[in-house]
């Protein structure tokens, strides 16, 4: 079946959807950063990051793959499984290289108030404060 002339060719129809994949995650996580960094409201990236990423993660493909392994069709289930292992391989090589390419610091949480304290800081880490089990 050959389409129609006029049509409009397909976008990535002969890409890998995981490289699909990549790409996307690498987009969302280098705008992320880079938007983090230069904005005004030092918006935190992994609020930005996190947002998009969602639209990436494979959940429909592992719900589908439970399921074929819960009717006893193994090949499918581990199929699926499998795919949703490289989509989700393939979503943290796009982030790893984002985080490469920004050159932005670590993503870490910023503490806020009396909590951003050196001291308070240690005080959360001391094992030996917590009470006996």
């Amino acid at each position: 079946h050959h389409p129609h002339p006029l049509a409009p060719p397909q976008f990535g129809a002969a890409l890998d959807p995981n490289l699909i994949t990549m790409l996307a995650a690498l987009g969302v996580g280098f705008t992320g950063m880079v938007m983090a960094r230069y904005s005004h409201h030092h918006q935190n990236a992994l609020t930005i990051i996190l947002s998009g990423i969602l639209m990436l993660v494979p959940g429909s493909v592992g719900l589908r793959g439970v399921t074929a392994l819960l009717q006893q069709n193994t090949v499918s289930g581990v199929q699926f499984g499998f795919s949703m292992l490289l989509i989700a391989l393939s979503i943290a090589i796009g982030l790893l290289v984002a985080r490469l390419a920004s050159n932005t610091p670590p993503l870490r949480p910023r503490l806020r108030g009396p909590s951003a304290s050196p001291d308070a800081r240690m005080s959360l880490v001391r094992l030996k404060d917590l009470p006996p089990i």
